[in-house]
């Protein structure tokens, strides 16, 4: 659904467009955004790029290799095919995108709505304006039991290592009663659980509504069974939040709280504003409040001028604090933010090495969580089909897979049997909770 502005592009000539989305799930919900704004215009999405008169990438530039993808996408290209880069590396690269790959359009994140007319124009066209753009009329179309909903876009936090600012913008909320008129579109469409998506979600605010209290609004929607929000900045989990989490039967007791190092002097240098003293503390009061809570995480090994007891230092509090699961990942130099600058750089062998080794423990303690869970009984919203049998996630977002005749949609009620490599398997219990409508 999208208001009448767009709509009433269709006397435009019609475009066969092929879109993929390279990156996080902010990036695939402006994946949904694009297609609602393209196809409200008369433009026709294709499911092959050979059938395609443009082809769009929806890009990220968190990561050096992230850009490397696309560039190596774009090369592959017929040369008779029109190409639109948007998204943050558009926003990062600008012109060059054009003189350097030789690409038809380059648009930044806040600029998708004029896609319908310039896709229409053999002219090359460059727009990377950050005006504080929301979409908040763009309802997409949601296709699943899981919706992803944006409520916020870009980032005020600053960290050193973080292009998110400069290319996303500074920190905006939507209107509480835009968010809320999306998830009620989302469920209309058959959506059983909405995950609320912000850069750093806890800095969400409309006037005197908080997190926490929209996520107590979203939770009173008929129809939705669940309610996630991600990502957490650790220093912007108060009190309040963590009432209403474990107050809220239909609000996922999960938090995604990226730790990034375990060295109080790395943070620092990351300005990440808070010691590792008070994260454990913010561990420990989430498990005291919400005993069955699931935590996740994101680390980076081999930031500038980290030392072999800098990197210790984040091994001990990944054993210490035993996280459900984490995304690990590379230092890579992003340009123009501070820790570029900074000296001396850990090798690539170095930052391998530690990668891989952070990994191993994480794996572990991973399959470790998951093997203690055999013999309870969870609920299990079923996502989608796997190799053998359905997938699903409980409330503390573990996947599990069901092999027992379930549908998409279902909320059951399983017990877990046992491991399948880290993979919880469960048996479907004959109280079905909810049947997909």
């Amino acid at each position: 659904m999208v208001t009448s502005s767009w709509s009433s592009l269709r006397g435009l000539s019609a475009m066969r467009y092929f879109l993929k989305v390279y990156g996080c799930q902010m990036n695939r919900y402006d994946g949904q955004l694009i297609d609602a704004i393209l196809r409200s215009s008369g433009h026709k999405p294709v499911n092959d790029p050979e059938d395609a008169e443009v082809i769009i990438i929806n890009t990220c530039a968190v990561r050096d290799h992230a850009e490397r993808r696309v560039r190596g996408y774009i090369r592959t290209l017929p040369r008779d095919k029109r190409v639109a880069v948007v998204g943050c590396m558009a926003q990062r690269e600008g012109r060059r995108l054009i003189e350097d790959l030789e690409v038809n359009y380059v648009l930044g994140p806040d600029t998708y709505t004029i896609l319908p007319r310039i896709l229409t124009s053999a002219r090359r066209f460059v727009a990377t304006e950050l005006d504080g753009e929301l979409y908040d009329t763009v309802f997409p179309s949601h296709h699943g039991v899981v919706a992803m909903v944006t409520v916020m876009r870009g980032c005020d936090n600053w960290c050193s290592y973080c292009i998110v600012p400069y290319v996303r913008g500074r920190a905006r909320s939507k209107k509480a009663v835009s968010i809320l008129s999306e998830v009620e579109h989302a469920v209309s469409q058959g959506a059983k659980e909405v995950v609320l998506l912000g850069q750093d979600i806890t800095s969400y605010r409309d006037g005197r509504v908080s997190l926490a209290d929209l996520l107590r609004m979203v939770a009173k929607i008929r129809g939705l069974e669940r309610v996630r929000f991600i990502t957490s900045h650790p220093k912007g989990v108060c009190d309040h939040l963590i009432k209403v989490v474990a107050e809220e039967d239909k609000i996922c007791p999960h938090f995604h709280l990226p730790l990034q190092s375990g060295s109080n002097r790395i943070l620092r240098l990351m300005n990440r504003n808070y010691t590792i003293e008070e994260y454990d503390d913010l561990i420990n009061q989430l498990r005291k409040e919400i005993p069955e809570v699931g935590i996740t995480t994101d680390l980076i090994v081999g930031f500038p001028t980290e030392t072999d007891l800098d990197y210790e230092a984040t091994l001990e509090e990944v054993t210490r604090i035993r996280f459900d699961f984490a995304y690990m990942f590379r230092y890579s130099d992003r340009p123009g933010t501070a820790a570029e600058e900074l000296s001396p750089k850990v090798s690539e062998d170095e930052k391998k090495e530690r990668l891989n080794r952070l990994i191993r423990i994480q794996n572990r303690i991973t399959k470790d969580k998951n093997s203690s869970i055999v013999g309870q009984k969870k609920e299990v919203l079923i996502e989608r089909k796997g190799r053998r049998g359905y997938l699903g996630r409980t409330p503390e977002n573990t996947v599990v897979a069901v092999q027992d005749q379930v549908a998409i949609g279902d909320l059951v009620e399983v017990e877990i049997t046992g491991i399948s490599g880290w993979t919880p398997v469960g048996q479907r219990l004959p109280s079905k909770i909810h049947q997909r409508s």
